[in-house]
């Protein structure tokens, strides 16, 4: 397992830093951990990939994901946006949108939270559990989608 790992490793290495070039037709990399969860980064003309001894570093250009080495487990590509079975009503068990701060309640431990532009730019991409603030204050007034372990709501700031 460890030799497949190094290899997929040693492959991502090879693509690193032309992960759009490289991806005709493709909208995002769908990262799986060790443990099964999974992280979708849409993909940009910026895209790069760096590593590190520890990290597997994703960045936009704007926001950065980093997946620890031990944890990689493969990554793969979609023609799917990271934004995927959006919900609009905004109801959501444990979250609400409270002026510029999204609030969570009840995250389980290892839960994501991403929040994507309309264009599907990654925001801001965060590792939280229990309760949980995100405040956007820098984040321009517009429609937002907030994703939350693989399930994804339609937020408007204003």
């Amino acid at each position: 397992m460890r030799k497949l790992q190094r290899l997929t490793l040693a492959a991502i290495l090879a693509l690193g830093g032309t992960l759009s070039a490289h991806a005709d037709g493709f909208r995002s990399v769908l990262v799986t951990l060790q443990d099964g969860s999974e992280t979708q980064i849409n993909l940009n003309d910026k895209m790069t990939t760096q590593f590190d001894d520890t990290f597997v570093i994703f960045s936009d250009g704007n926001a950065l994901v980093k997946v620890l080495r031990t944890q990689f487990y493969r990554m793969t590509f979609s023609t799917e946006l990271g934004i995927d079975n959006l919900k609009a009503d905004g109801k959501a068990d444990g979250f609400s949108l409270n002026g510029r701060a999204l609030c969570f309640k009840g995250l389980k431990a290892g839960s994501n939270v991403e929040v994507f532009a309309a264009d599907g730019r990654l925001i801001s991409s965060t590792a939280a559990e229990g309760t949980y603030t995100l405040r956007l204050d820098g984040v321009p007034a517009g429609v937002y989608a907030v994703k939350v372990n693989g399930v994804s709501y339609l937020i408007s700031l204003k």
